[in-house]
Formats: structure tokens, sequence, C-alpha cells
């Protein structure tokens, strides 16, 4: 079993989980852009105005006038169909119908969608490759646990040559109850045969970090991604790295 050292933080580990998008890929990279280009569709062919175009921003977790994005707003930690019924909402709020302002946001996410190549907005975060090659040849088995479709999550994969890496990938439609909740966690360890307790979750996110608690794993490491800060991990993160270069492998084969 390999020893991993992060900060004051040494641990023996069989298993290292990672979430996807503000871990292993730049979030703020492409999701600012999906988010606007959204808001792009609604304007120029839905025809609403600016003021509900800031609502909807803003129920994104986005902050119109600097683009803030809040750590723990549902850009960073919803699922795609969330923001889709968050985005009805707000319609349905301003005088749609519900079943008009539900088939207008799906549109409107499977437009703006086109509008970008994903390869366009993919890119891995630095050190990611030397990480998860060092994990490779140190024999600890890797796993992703995302809310993202499988599709979506293995071109990311693929597009990012990260795909080879990983032993096993859990999606949001493959379990009943996602983050916080412990089943994606539950449910790589019994692929893998390898307890929670042996393993480490690396995320960027709050959910991440409670999701790992839940499901008791030995250590739980918050990455800062340029959204969030160290505090929004107070008391759920073990440790907080600024960049994944701060996690050593030892006991590479």
């Amino acid at each position: 079993m390999a020893t991993l050292r992060i900060k004051d933080k040494s641990i023996k580990a069989k298993l290292a989980i990672f979430d996807k998008d503000g871990t292993i890929v730049d979030f703020c990279y492409a999701w600012e852009k999906v988010a606007r280009a959204r808001i792009k569709v609604m304007i120029e062919e839905i025809r609403i105005s600016s003021s509900l175009a800031n609502e909807v921003l803003s129920s994104f977790g986005i902050d119109p006038a600097t683009g803030t994005i809040d750590p723990r707003g549902p850009l960073v930690q919803a699922s795609q169909e969330d923001e889709i019924i968050i985005t009805a909402s707000v319609l349905y709020r301003s005088g749609y119908h519900w079943d008009e302002a539900y088939q207008i946001a799906k549109k409107v996410f499977e437009t703006a969608n086109n509008l970008y190549r994903l390869e366009d907005l993919t890119k891995s975060v630095p050190g990611i490759f030397d990480l998860l090659s060092r994990l490779k040849r140190s024999g600890i088995k890797i796993a992703l646990a995302t809310i993202d479709d499988y599709s979506r999550t293995l071109k990311i994969l693929e597009i990012t040559n990260l795909k080879k890496f990983f032993d096993f990938i859990v999606t949001g439609k493959d379990v009943k109850n996602t983050k916080p909740d412990p089943e994606m966690i539950f449910n790589i360890c019994q692929k893998l045969k390898i307890s929670p307790g042996e393993s480490i979750m690396i995320g960027d996110s709050i959910n991440d970090m409670i999701m790992g608690k839940n499901a008791g794993v030995a250590l739980t490491v918050g990455v800062l991604n340029g959204v969030n800060s160290p505090e929004v991990f107070s008391g759920w993160a073990d440790v907080v790295v600024n960049s994944l270069a701060e996690i050593k492998v030892e006991g590479e084969n």
C-alpha cells in the first residue's frame, strides 16, 4: 500500500477517488462560458429581458455584474438537469406556464451546448497527468465520481488523455442518491473491492467533502480551483491544497 503525503498529512491508501469539474478539469475555463451562452440564447431566441437574464444568471450562482461564481451555488454543485429546472423556475415566476418554461429551458440548454465544441471548453488542471501517473505506478486504484453523464464524462477524459488512468467511473445516473450522499463512493468501493477506510476523496466542492465524510473515507482533500476558498471546506476537508502538485506519492513501483 503506497503512502500519500499531503502537507502535514501522511496516509496509506489503496484507492484515490476524484471529482471531475474543478478537480481534474478546469471548471472556470468552461462553465461560465457555457452559462453565458445559455443567456445569449435566451436573449436572442426567446427574447427575454436583460433583467430576467440577470435573474437567471443569479439563479446559477453567478453575479451578473462581476462574474463572481458562488462556490456553493448550482453552477458548481448542481447537475445540468437541476440547472434546467432552476432556469424553468425563474421563467415560471416571470409568467410562463410551467410546461412552457421547462420546454424552453431544455431547448435553451441544448442550443447553448451546441454553440461550443466540447474540445474548446475542456482542459485539464495543471499537475493532474503527473499525479495520476504517480498514483498508477504506485499501485493505487483511481476512480472518478461525477454528477455529469457518462458519455460526456468519457469524452472529456478522452480529450484530456486521462481516460487510461481510471479504473472505474461512477456518474450521477449510476446511483439513486448523488452527492453528498455516500452511495457513489460505496458503489466504487464495492466494484474495486476496497473499503472506504482505505480510500481518499479529492474534490473541489463541499459536497465532495461531505460525501467522503459520510462514506467514512480515510482522508478528504479539498482542492482550490479559483472559485472556492479554504473557508468553504472548513470542518469538512481534512486538508486543503492550492494545487494537485501538493499531493506527493511515495512507494511507486
